[in-house]
C-alpha cells in the first residue's frame, strides 16, 4: 500500500546519511520491513541496506499515507528487523560489519 520512492534517500541525504555513489546504483536499497505497536501507536521500520539505517514511519488511519518520525542510523546493512514493542526496543542485525544496534524508545514519545 505504501512506496516511499524517493523519501528514504532525500532524508538520509538532509542527516548526512546518503551516500551520493548509491543514487545510479538503487538508493539506499530499501529490503526489510517490520512492524510494531509502542504505546498503542503502530510504526513501520524500512531497513535501508545501502545506506545504513532503518526510516520510521507511524501508521495512521490511512495506510497509503503513513507520518515519517525519524531514522536511525545503524551498522553497515541492516539485514534483521525486530521490533520488541514490550521492552520499548526495536533492533537491527547488521549483515555488512556484524554488529547489532539496539534503539530504545522515551516513555510517552512513541
Amino acid at each position: 500500500m505504501f512506496e516511499p520512492g524517493a523519501a528514504v534517500e532525500l532524508s538520509a541525504a538532509q542527516a548526512g546519511l546518503y551516500n551520493d555513489s548509491r543514487s545510479d546504483a538503487k538508493g539506499c536499497e530499501i529490503e526489510g520491513a517490520e512492524v510494531g505497536e509502542y504505546q498503542n501507536h503502530a510504526f513501520l521500520f524500512l531497513g535501508a541496506e545501502r545506506c545504513g539505517l532503518v526510516a520510521v514511519y507511524r501508521l495512521t488511519g490511512n495506510e497509503a499515507e503513513p507520518k515519517f518520525v525519524q531514522l536511525l542510523a545503524t551498522g553497515s546493512r541492516p539485514e534483521g528487523l525486530l521490533a520488541i514493542p514490550q521492552r520499548s526496543l526495536f533492533v537491527s542485525a547488521n549483515e555488512g560489519d556484524g554488529t547489532i544496534s539496539i534503539f530504545q524508545g522515551s516513555p510517552g514519545n512513541p
